[in-house]
């Protein structure tokens, strides 16, 4: 049996074998963060499974409400181990990983940061989508046995301390398709703005407690939101209406419940 929640299902195919009854599953993404990570645990009653999944094998998550297009993660197993009860569980990163996966050793003279962004992604296989400007040449850049993410937190900063240019809500980040962005900027491969309402789906909302903390919310499952989505809070008890960004995602799936949890609020410079 498939799990149903009041409606959601969700299913795996994990090593090429597909799964419809998933004890449990959890998908995070941070935005500022170079990995969506995920934990998938599949039963194994005889202890097959263990042995036949593997680290770098490739899994499919589906996820979400009968009647309505549900949500996919594509992502590959990084590490495996006994559960518990006859099970095996999987940790999963999806394909941002990439990010991290080549490293570089190269210097540029009078070069733009957006085109020495777009020159590593490429390298690296990433395919570059929208790559903000943020307005400068850069004399001199250099790197030294770094990788894509780190070279585009060095060009944050450099913009940052040589040029004054506030890059505290910029982040590269890659969308549901496998291409990169870089910027102040939301997912451009968001389809709908979900709404989190008092009075339907919102469960628990807790604000931000001081200025350098992020509110969260507690909401059913939204199978689409990734971090960099946009959504809708409608609070009325606390007096809080505003349309946000998505600062960190987790959605958590079990045999008894279904939830998303939603962070929001400032985002504030790293450097």
């Amino acid at each position: 049996m498939q799990i149903t929640i009041d409606g959601i299902q969700t299913s795996a195919i994990a090593a090429g074998k597909e799964y419809l009854r998933l004890p449990s599953f959890w998908l995070e993404s941070i935005r500022r963060c170079p990995l969506t990570r995920g934990g998938l645990t599949l039963p194994d009653p005889t202890g097959e499974e263990i042995q036949r999944i593997s680290k770098g094998n490739a899994v499919t998550v589906v996820m979400g409400y009968r009647g309505e297009a549900p949500g996919c993660w594509q992502a590959e197993v990084t590490w495996v181990r006994p559960g518990t009860q006859h099970q095996v569980e999987l940790g999963l990163v999806a394909a941002d990983a990439a990010f991290a996966r080549k490293r570089f050793t190269e210097a540029w003279m009078h070069e733009t940061p957006e085109a020495i962004l777009r020159r590593v992604l490429s390298a690296a296989g990433i395919v570059p989508g929208t790559i903000n400007a943020p307005g400068c040449t850069l004399p001199r850049f250099a790197v030294s046995n770094e990788n894509v993410w780190q070279i585009a937190e060095k060009l944050e900063l450099t913009c940052q301390q040589a040029f004054a240019i506030d890059t505290s809500r910029w982040a590269l980040f890659m969308d549901s398709t496998g291409t990169a962005h870089w910027g102040d900027m939301d997912a451009p491969d968001q389809t709908s703005v979900p709404g989190v309402v008092t009075g339907g789906n919102l469960i628990v909302h807790s604000p931000a407690t001081d200025a350098a903390a992020l509110g969260q919310v507690e909401t059913f499952l939204l199978p689409h939101m990734r971090h960099s989505h946009q959504f809708r809070l409608q609070d009325m008890y606390r007096g809080v209406s505003g349309l946000y960004r998505a600062q960190r995602v987790r959605h958590e799936v079990t045999g008894h419940k279904a939830r998303t949890f939603l962070w929001y609020g400032t985002e504030h410079g790293r450097y």
